[in-house]
């Protein structure tokens, strides 16, 4: 065939074998209906464009794992089935992501109100900066993901300060909490300082460049637990609390009657509970007093770890029951990996202590959408079409803002 007349599809020299980087995973069906998570995008308000966020290896994509296996039913057991999010062969090949993949869920607060969250699983390799950077375009808030292990990073610190450079609200998911108990097995009080410690480093983080960034304004907010903007997270067993669901949780199974609320604020900072005077105080109650954290949270947590990874049946079994958690004789069975898994999510349920966060601290998808175009369009904003942009009326004429392209054979989620 002369050159001339060869199609531009075809190249001059054919590749001896073409590449394929996709792999091509099957569909899962949605525990509701696709109808209404399509006709969610009609409502700007119950809509939430979040970017999950993190260093290398700490748990982002299997944090959109947990997500989905409340929503798809998908088991993850399996460490091949992993990862769904990571959907190209080099990505699967080298553990990490490469892409940012976006994925559109159906998810509930903690009083079963649904809404739609847009998310932008993004990667950790500071070499794939620009996809980070090309997410948080189309995003109003952001999951800063960081392990609980290794703690804050240099590339934590700059994925933060990116996110405080675009106007956006941050929420801290603390995660892999279980390597404190299994790998490090450092005693309750240590591991309380060690987070305590984290998330200072965190907030000078956000006060350093929440001061220098001309756009953080008021979304350069204070990081704490008591403030609902963290969430404790355990991503390999698809288990995540905060505080308040936390508190939520000892109330319905002691019967107390302080409210959710104070009891989560009593639960975080210099905090100790009198056990003979039943009140909260912040002295500490003897000289081998614990804080509140320690004594209602870790400790707990701690003894349900090392039972279920001890094997220790008979004491198990009865942990669960003062829990009010009861399993099936072919659970005890399983190895311990499966076993803490089912205890775990029986225990936390699923997570909408972290949809809390996402909706207490991230923008609507319309109140988002305002400040996005008054930082980043170029045009004039007293032109019709911005004017029109800024309604947020999905009735209305639509207007595309890209900031990335994919190729035609990426598989979407349904």
């Amino acid at each position: 065939m002369e050159e001339d007349i060869q199609p531009l599809s075809e190249p001059i020299i054919a590749p001896i074998k073409t590449k394929d980087f996709d792999i091509v995973d099957k569909v899962h069906r949605q525990v509701m209906a696709y109808d209404y998570l399509e006709d969610s995008f009609q409502s700007p308000d119950l809509i939430r464009n979040v970017a999950v966020l993190g260093q290398l290896h700490h748990g982002k994509s299997s944090l959109i794992d947990t997500f989905l296996s409340y929503t798809h039913g998908i088991s993850f057991d399996n460490k091949n089935e992993r990862r769904f999010t990571d959907s190209r062969k080099d990505e699967r090949e080298r553990e990490l992501s490469i892409k940012a993949k976006p994925v559109s869920l159906v998810l509930q607060d903690s009083r079963e109100k649904s809404y739609l969250v847009n998310i932008m699983d993004t990667p950790g390799h500071p070499n794939f900066f620009d996809e980070v950077v090309a997410a948080l375009r189309v995003c109003d808030g952001a999951l800063v993901v960081v392990d609980a292990v290794e703690g804050v990073m240099q590339g934590t610190e700059r994925l933060i300060k990116q996110a405080l450079t675009e106007g956006l609200s941050i929420v801290i998911v603390i995660n892999k909490i279980d390597r404190l108990v299994v790998e490090l097995r450092l005693p309750p009080n240590d591991a309380y300082h060690k987070i305590r410690h984290m998330l200072d480093e965190i907030n000078e983080i956000v006060s350093l460049y929440g001061n220098l960034v001309e756009n953080a304004g008021s979304r350069a907010r204070r990081i704490s637990p008591a403030e609902g903007n963290v969430v404790f997270c355990t991503s390999e067993f698809g288990a995540c609390f905060s505080l308040r669901s936390y508190a939520r949780l000892y109330i319905e199974m002691h019967r107390c009657k302080i409210p959710v609320d104070q009891l989560a604020r009593f639960l975080w900072g210099d905090v100790y509970y009198n056990r003979e005077t039943r009140r909260f105080q912040p002295a500490p109650v003897g000289e081998k007093g614990s804080r509140t954290f320690v004594e209602f949270i870790l400790e707990p947590f701690y003894k349900l770890v090392g039972q279920a990874v001890g094997e220790e049946k008979p004491q198990l079994e009865k942990t669960l029951k003062q829990l009010g958690i009861y399993l099936n004789k072919k659970d005890y069975k399983l190895n311990t990996k499966q076993l803490l898994r089912i205890i775990l999510q029986k225990l936390f349920g699923n997570t909408s202590c972290i949809m809390d966060a996402i909706i207490s601290y991230v923008p609507s998808a319309k109140v988002g959408n305002v400040m996005k175009i008054k930082r980043n369009y170029v045009g004039s904003l007293e032109s019709e079409e911005a004017k029109e942009i800024l309604k947020s009326d999905p009735k209305s004429e639509l207007y595309i803002n890209i900031v990335k392209m994919y190729h035609l054979s990426l598989i979407h989620i349904s």
